[in-house]
């Protein structure tokens, strides 16, 4: 390990210090007043990646690009916070959680004091031209330029491997709202076309990072069909105006902010132990079907997630099946 760099870890809200391999929680004070140069490691849990080609530019036109790229992927402004990072031969879209930003507004001083900022699988894709990743939820696989989502059966390297031989970083990446005086104040503004589309970000994860424009097409009107088919609009003639109409009748009297941390949080609740399937908002409640192995772990992902959200979790309709025990759990505000 080197003695002018010491490594941070943040994951699931805690920090913690890592040397030799080994994790141990730290205060955000002890990092804070450390004297050592500090390089951050930020949890892939916290963000969601898109490959996209590799461009010749670099800062705010660099950024601009990615921009336009998002804008093609995904419906109006849906996604604000995010950055970009160039490697040797590829481009990187990260795009933050709102569960980050809610952090890096509490600490700011958290990441200013950070010499470098960066996360475990770019942080590998500097060291590494093919690999699969694991970041426990997902998987990434990288072969040179091309960044996509693995199979399910395939292994990869985790976040343990990479400490149990990272003596320092070698990537550092630029995080909206750090160091800045005040992080960005703009709520989010949330139709039910947008929170449908987190819905795939956030609960399911497997968003598949593309490599080229040709793949763009193809890859949004497979993501707009099952939008329309959660919400139930897809035999509509009209589907995405009806969409909107329901956008505006659903978000009445619910911040779609909050909603946003509530999905996140749920994503980070069921972990392995559940697979979240379709997402819907009305009035103030929000709804989640899933499906998990026994009645014991639904019984139990109820009350993590009311650790969780800090409030109360209906679990209802729990229906033993070939596949499992299928669940709806419910959220009122």
């Amino acid at each position: 390990m080197s003695t002018t760099e010491r490594i941070c870890y943040l994951k699931d809200g805690g920090l913690f210090s890592v040397a030799n391999g080994v994790t141990r929680p730290l205060s955000p004070e002890e990092m804070i007043s450390g004297k050592e140069k500090t390089a951050l490691i930020i949890d892939d849990g916290y963000f969601f990646y898109v490959g996209m080609d590799n461009v010749s530019v670099t800062g705010k036109k660099l950024r601009s690009v990615a921009g336009n790229y998002l804008s093609i992927i995904f419906p109006g402004d849906m996604v604000k916070n995010y950055g970009v990072y160039q490697g040797k031969g590829f481009t990187l879209i990260f795009v933050i959680s709102d569960e980050l930003s809610e952090i890096i507004k509490e600490y700011p001083e958290l990441f200013s004091a950070a010499k470098k900022i960066t996360t475990p699988f770019i942080e590998l894709a500097s060291r590494y031209e093919d690999f699969i990743f694991s970041d426990g939820t997902r998987l990434y696989k990288k072969s040179g330029p091309e960044i996509t989502a693995a199979a399910p059966e395939e292994s990869g390297i985790t976040v343990s491997d990479l400490f149990s031989e990272m003596e320092s970083a070698r990537t550092s990446i630029q995080l909206p709202g750090v160091n800045r005086s005040r992080f960005s104040k703009t709520p989010y503004i949330m139709p039910a076309a947008i929170l449908a589309a987190c819905y795939v970000i956030f609960l399911i994860g497997r968003i598949i990072s593309l490599s080229s424009i040709s793949k763009v097409e193809e890859y949004y009107e497979d993501t707009l069909q099952n939008v329309y088919k959660a919400a139930g609009v897809d035999n509509s003639s009209d589907p995405y105006g009806v969409l909107l109409y329901k956008a505006g009748q659903a978000g009445k009297g619910f911040d779609g902010k909050r909603v946003i941390t509530i999905i996140s949080d749920l994503k980070n609740v069921a972990g392995e132990n559940a697979e979240l399937n379709t997402f819907s908002v009305r009035d103030k409640a929000v709804r989640v079907d899933g499906l998990t192995d026994d009645f014991a772990k639904a019984e139990s992902l109820k009350k993590t997630a009311e650790e969780k959200l800090r409030t109360s979790v209906s679990m209802d309709d729990t229906k033993k099946t070939d596949k499992g025990v299928t669940f709806v759990m419910r959220y009122e505000q």
